[in-house]
Order: C-alpha cells, then structure tokens, then sequence
C-alpha cells in the first residue's frame, strides 16, 4: 500500500509540474520619463519574477522581482483593467515627479501615482510599480543626488 502512495503522490506531483510549466508567461512594460529628465525608461516585467530595465542613460540591467511583488503587479493591472488609460493631473515635486505608466495586453495605463479614480485597485499599483522601480534601481528610483547626503546608499 505504501508503494501505491509514493507512486499516487509522484503522479500527483509530475501533474502540477506539468500544470505550472504549462502555464504562459504574463508580461507588462513600465513607461517612465521625468520632465527634468530625458532619458525615459522601461522596465519589462515577467511574471515569473525577471525583469529588466533601459533607458538612453544606461545599458539595459536585469533584476529580479519578488514573488508577492510580482503577483501583486499582475492582480492590481488585472483589477484595474477599467480605468480606460485615464489619469488626472497632480502636482509632483522632484525628485518624485516621474510619470509612470504601464502598458499590459495592448493597452496603457494612465499615469499611476494620479489616477482618474482613487481606488484600493488604484492605489495598489501604484505601490507595486513604486516597489518595481525601487528594484530596478537608477534612473527609475529616485535619484542619488537628490537623497539628503546621510540618506544615501553607498556607491
């Protein structure tokens, strides 16, 4: 009987490698520029944790994405699928004046530190594109220069 179990548990455990293996990879791109800034960036997210970001300013890095960061991303873009791109204006001061939008499955957020319509699905994109940019680190993340000097990381 103890054979019957391994040999049902193995099967059970192929079937959900299959599962998982079998499941397509989601992907989203975050569209960042600064007004102070002209090198804009982009940040391409899998859902599987990789990602990387450009821009003009750098050459191309690739980082990882924690699994409940990334999860969060892809459910929040998910739940607020019905926003219609819009965004309203706000006022931003630098260094925190980036516009950040993302563009999944043809279409493209509006601006998500400003939108349209202040929801818990709203506010929990912003949140996961704002852990998303600190990861990828310059030019997404706040500038070092702009860090009070005690404030900034070491080279």
């Amino acid at each position: 009987m103890q054979v019957v179990g391994s040999i049902s548990r193995l099967f059970t455990a192929l079937a959900a490698g299959v599962l998982i293996a079998a499941t397509p990879l989601d992907n989203a791109v975050i569209l960042g520029s600064r007004p102070d800034d002209p090198n804009a960036y982009q940040i391409e997210v899998s859902s599987d944790g990789s990602a990387s970001i450009t821009s003009a300013a750098a050459s191309t890095k690739s980082f990882t994405v924690p699994e409940g960061i990334v999860e969060s991303f892809f459910a929040a873009l998910a739940a607020s699928s019905n926003d219609g791109g819009a965004s309203q204006s706000c006022v931003k001061k630098a260094p925190f004046n980036a516009t950040n939008r993302v563009k999944w499955h043809g279409r493209l957020t509006g601006d998500v530190a400003c939108p349209a319509r202040v929801t818990a699905e709203a506010i929990a994109l912003n949140n996961a594109v704002l852990h998303i940019l600190l990861l990828a680190g310059p030019p997404a993340s706040i500038p070092r220069s702009a860090l009070p000097p005690e404030d900034r990381p070491p080279n």
